[in-house]
This record gives C-alpha cells, sequence and structure tokens, in this order.
C-alpha cells in the first residue's frame, strides 16, 4: 500500500491539494498524472503514485500505520548524525579543490555539502504534517510513503518548475542567512552568497534555452522560508503542448534538465553530481530529488528540500540540511547554516 499527500502554498489556485492512495508505485522514464518524486541524481527515473479522486479520504491512524510499515519495509540502512567535524572537514576539502579548479580552468564553482541529523520524536507523521502546514503556509508541505522508500516528509521552499496557463514557472533561490526580522530592511548580500546566486539563475535559463524556451529572469530579491531567508530570482517562459500543458512528453525532459540545479548540486553539475555521491557522509535517497503533482493544465514540481526520513518504524527522523560551498567558504560558517536550515522542522518534530 502506497499513501501520499501533498500541501501547496496557501496563495495558489486551482487542483492543489491532494490525498490518495494506490497499491501500486509506478518507475517510468517519463512522468505520469498524480503524485510524482525522484530521488538525487541526474536523468533519475520518476515515480508516480497515481491520485484517484473516488477515493475516501485516509484517516490519521491509518495513515500512520501504512508509515510505520513502509519504513519497515524500505530497504535503504538508516543513517546516523554527521559529526560537526566531519562536515567541517568535507567543506574545507570543497574548497580547497575549487580553489584548484579556479586555478587551472577559471571557473567559479561551487559543490553542495549535505549532513544528516537525527532525532527522536513521539510525534506521529501526520501530526507533524498538520504542524507544518499550519507553521508554514507559503511553503510546500509534502509527506509521501512507499515501500520502496520509506516516508518523508518536508517543508520546501523552492519551486522547481510549473506549467500552467501556457507559461512555465521557476525560481533561482539560493544563498542563506537568519531571517531579517520583518521591522527592518534586509542588509545587502555578500559576495559569496550573490554568487551563488547568480550560479544557479544562469543555470536554469541556460538550460531552459537549450530546450528551445525563451525564459525571462525578474530582479533578485530577498525571500524568507522560515527562520532562514535567501535570495530568490523568479524566471518564467511561454511554454505549451498540444493538449495538455502537463504532457509527460513535454515535462519530463524539462525536469531532468533541471533537477538537481547547482542550488542542491553544485557547478559544473556532473562533477558536482559525482563529487557528492562519493564523499558525503550518507545518501541522499530522496533529498535533494523531486516531488510534486501532474494533472492537465497544472503541473508543479518542487524540490526535495527542508526534508527528513523516518526511520525504526516513525520512533526517529532524519533530517537533511545542507549549503553551497564556494572557494571562500568557511567550514565553521557553512555548519551554523546547517543548523539554521534545520530549525525549519526540528520544532514541530
Amino acid at each position: 500500500m502506497n499513501l501520499f499527500r501533498i500541501a501547496f502554498p496557501a496563495s495558489a489556485t486551482g487542483r492543489l491539494e491532494r490525498a490518495g492512495y494506490s497499491d501500486r508505485c509506478i518507475e517510468d522514464a517519463g512522468a505520469r498524472e498524480g503524485f510524482i518524486f525522484s530521488l538525487f541524481g541526474e536523468n533519475m527515473p520518476l515515480f508516480t503514485i497515481p491520485c484517484d479522486d473516488t477515493l475516501p479520504p485516509i484517516g490519521e491512524a491509518d495513515t500512520d500505520t501504512i508509515c510505520a510499515a513502509n519504513d519497515r519495509s524500505c530497504p535503504w540502512a538508516a543513517p546516523e548524525s554527521t559529526p560537526r567535524d566531519r562536515h567541517m572537514q568535507l567543506v574545507e576539502r570543497i574548497a580547497r579543490r575549487l580553489s584548484e579548479m579556479k586555478a587551472h580552468s577559471g571557473i567559479e564553482g561551487k559543490i553542495i555539502a549535505t549532513r544528516v541529523e537525527v532525532t527522536s520524536t513521539t510525534r506521529t507523521p501526520s501530526a507533524i504534517y498538520r504542524a507544518l502546514t499550519q507553521a508554514y503556509p507559503d511553503a510546500t508541505v509534502f509527506l509521501f510513503s512507499t515501500p520502496r522508500t520509506g516516508t518523508w516528509i518536508g517543508a520546501s521552499p523552492e519551486l522547481l518548475l510549473s506549467a500552467a496557463s501556457g507559461l512555465l514557472s521557476t525560481v533561482a533561490l539560493a544563498g542563506t542567512r537568519e531571517a531579517t526580522p520583518p521591522e527592518c530592511t534586509p542588509a545587502p548580500w555578500d559576495d559569496k552568497n550573490r554568487i551563488e546566486q547568480e550560479i544557479v539563475t544562469d543555470f536554469i535559463t541556460d538550460s531552459l534555452r537549450a530546450a528551445g524556451l525563451h525564459p525571462e529572469a525578474g530582479c533578485p530579491y530577498t525571500r524568507r522560508a522560515g527562520r532562514v531567508e535567501h535570495i530568490c530570482t523568479e524566471i518564467s517562459a511561454p511554454f505549451s503542448s498540444p493538449g495538455q500543458e502537463s504532457h509527460s512528453s513535454d515535462i519530463t525532459p524539462l525536469i531532468h534538465l533541471l533537477s538537481p540545479t547547482p542550488a542542491l548540486s553544485g557547478y559544473p553539475r556532473h562533477e558536482a553530481v559525482e563529487f557528492i555521491t562519493g564523499h558525503e557522509s550518507a545518501p541522499r535517497y530522496c533529498y535533494g530529488g523531486t516531488v510534486g503533482y501532474i494533472a492537465p493544465g497544472d503541473t508543479r514540481i518542487y524540490v526535495n528540500l527542508r526534508s527528513g526520513r523516518f526511520i525504526d518504524s516513525g520512533r526517529r527522523i532524519a533530517l537533511y540540511a545542507g549549503g553551497g560551498i564556494t572557494r571562500h567558504s568557511i567550514p565553521s560558517d557553512e555548519w551554523e547554516e546547517t543548523c539554521r536550515k534545520l530549525t525549519t522542522l526540528l520544532p514541530h518534530i
């Protein structure tokens, strides 16, 4: 039995909130209509959980029972917390590698370093999901569970792409710092964070042009996401396909072009993904992949971010957090950045 539930931002419109279940989870080369997700990596297969609107709502008790059963069925090993020293050593290694890249090729590279924080919880997946939807009305809150992946929950601030009314939309989101108090004007961003965000913006616009689209990027602005804030650039392009804007033959190549963006992997992307796979303390699995919904005329795909995976039949949860490392990165600052990002979920676990 598979369960999924997804909540979109309160400000959005259309077919935006779905709940359903199925006895199958389809792995396909192309996305199909329904709830979709993928693992972190390049050209990863898309998994679809079909949605049936005629099904009755799933009660919380059944939801939590299914999640616990899927956690036990998941073949992936349960990760342990990443020690502070180990994460800082990884940051140092990345910074040296990027300095060498700059010296040899002139490329200003970036690699995302992710760590894991494992914590106990007495709250059920349903209770945490409900708390996140109340705490973060402007985020995309998701909960999905399958025997292949276990149970994942998150509150993502990052849209990968949406396609509706003949328009493709996405955002370049990068750079992180503690959120500015509402009564204050945000301070200018430093060079390290501005460079990170420019890399993501350029990657997205170049990728869309390569797909034959004509993207337009707005002006960068500071966007709050819980207790942190980022630099955000909104990007859009005219987009249509025969019959349905969300048809998989059009959407799937775009998902593969954009995911993972440099905000989740780095730049150059292929080299960054290879480094991440070989050097991080634990596999990312679904973290950094995609999560979303495809329906006729209304497709919305988000990045699996600010998220965690339930382990030990739901008694513990492994939270993931990362930061963009450049040759200018300071290891202690990067550790603190991951701590700030973990505050999205930790208060509600």
